[in-house]
Formats: C-alpha cells, structure tokens, sequence
C-alpha cells in the first residue's frame, strides 16, 4: 500500500504537509496491523463536496478505511446546512461512515448556526451559546443516534 496525499495540521490552519504514515508499509504484518490505524486515529474533515454528488473522498477510500473512521469535522457552511435543514440532507454521516463516534463542530460553525436559525418558527433571541449548543447536540442524536458525541472546538 502507498500513502499519499496531504494532511492537514489543525482546524484553523490551511498549511498541508505530506502525510509520513508509511509504518504499513513495512511488511505484510506490520500492514494488517495498521493499515487502518491513521483512519481510527484521526479527525477527518469533510465538507459537502466530499459528501455529496460527486463522493470525492468516499470514493477514494476502501471499506476497510471508510469503517476505521471514527471522528470528523465538517466544514462550517456545509454542517451548518447540514443542522439547519436535516430532512433535505442528502445523507447522514453514519450512513457514510459507519462507526462515527465523534463529531467535532467547528467555533465558526456555531457561529453560523446562530446567524441562520434565530428565528426559525421560536424565539431564540435570547438563547446563550450553551442553548445553541444543546440544540445543535439535539439535531445531531437525532439524525446520526444518541450515543454520538459532539464536540464544541472553541480554538479561533
């Protein structure tokens, strides 16, 4: 197998490194070892292009990896759609990745959140930002199930 590709260092960071995860490359052992190892250990950031028509990122992965994935961060514009409007997203993460435990929410994302949805049939003027928090946890369980965790990355 062959790494290839660019990894990104952080949320709030646009630099891309060459990814140096070359241990499956090893030997047959150390391959069936950790060949998924980078998958179930990392926080993949997608955003609707990936998720969408075109499948980008889906199409690029082995069942194998697309199962090892545990934990994402969905670009902001894209969650925030994806929470506001749910029953016309095309597709919950879970279908996509299958033992999704965690979903990282960008700061800016609840930023928009708050911007698009203040109004929305309730008063929601006077909500505080654990309010938004809450319902943005709500919208979530409901669409991917209860024992997702959803994480509230507060870094700018």
């Amino acid at each position: 197998m062959r790494t290839t590709g660019h990894a990104q260092t952080s949320l709030h960071d646009d630099t891309r490194q060459l990814t140096a995860f070359h241990l499956p490359e090893v030997c047959r052992q150390m391959y069936c070892d950790t060949a998924t190892l980078a998958y179930q250990r990392h926080t993949f950031m997608v955003d609707d292009y990936d998720m969408g028509d075109k499948d980008e990122l889906l199409s690029s992965l082995l069942p194998a990896q697309r199962n090892a994935i545990t934990a994402m961060a969905p670009a902001s514009p894209f969650f925030e759609s994806y929470i506001s409007d749910p029953d016309s997203h095309r597709k919950a993460f879970r279908r996509s990745f299958p033992n999704l435990e965690r979903i990282v929410v960008p700061s800016d994302a609840l930023e928009l959140i708050i911007v698009f949805n203040k109004s929305g049939g309730k008063d929601r003027t006077g909500w505080t930002t654990e309010n938004w928090q809450q319902w943005v946890v709500e919208r979530v369980e409901k669409t991917e199930g209860e024992d997702i965790k959803v994480v509230f990355d507060e870094a700018q």
